[in-house]
């Protein structure tokens, strides 16, 4: 009897330990996908302006890095002829419309779409940094400091990131007391 309790133990034991990871996946909610449109744009604020290349913040076609005066807003996605709009994502989809007051550059974007805005499952904010970014850091995020770029493991629903507090050094800048957030919505 006593040799059947202990081998029972064990096999519970093992059972609990397989069961762990999935216990944690499990309270992750997958991560919801916008490829974004903006036609849906709410426009706060109609402006002239014009754009000099493509974006820095998203590998897409028809994202542009643009000037309102003296002001740069990027990502800027092409609505319609003659105008493109510059959303304030993950905050809320609304923000300024440019009239061009010359022709979009060539955009030579190639590859696969990136990400340029997320919301952490921790509540976070993020938005792809363009200017002076940590190399492998390239998001701004509220509460959390700088992010990764998220990534999907395979055969997750949910996408991860590793964020965690810019630290200037001798050496260049880097990130110190990193943590892994799950992501609930990405735009791309």
């Amino acid at each position: 009897m006593h040799r059947w309790a202990h081998a029972l133990a064990l096999v519970l034991a093992s059972m609990l330990a397989c069961a762990a990871p999935l216990a944690s996946r499990a309270d992750s909610t997958a991560t919801k996908v916008v490829n974004y449109t903006p036609a849906r744009m709410n426009v706060v604020a109609t402006a002239r302006g014009s754009c000099w290349e493509g974006s820095i913040a998203v590998n897409r076609a028809d994202a542009y890095r643009c000037f309102i005066g003296n002001e740069i807003h990027d990502p800027c996605f092409t609505r319609g002829s003659g105008s493109v709009a510059c959303p304030d994502i993950p905050d809320n989809d609304r923000g300024p419309l440019i009239l061009l007051t010359k022709p979009l550059p060539q955009n030579t974007t190639t590859g696969a779409t990136t990400a340029w805005a997320m919301r952490l499952q921790s509540g976070a904010r993020c938005r792809a940094g363009t200017g002076t970014v940590i190399p492998g850091y390239p998001f701004y995020c509220s509460s959390v400091g700088v992010c990764a770029s998220p990534l999907r493991p395979a055969g997750s629903a949910v996408y991860y990131t590793e964020c965690g507090a810019p630290q200037s050094t001798s050496s260049g800048p880097k990130v110190v007391s990193s943590k892994r957030y799950a992501v609930s919505i990405l735009w791309r």
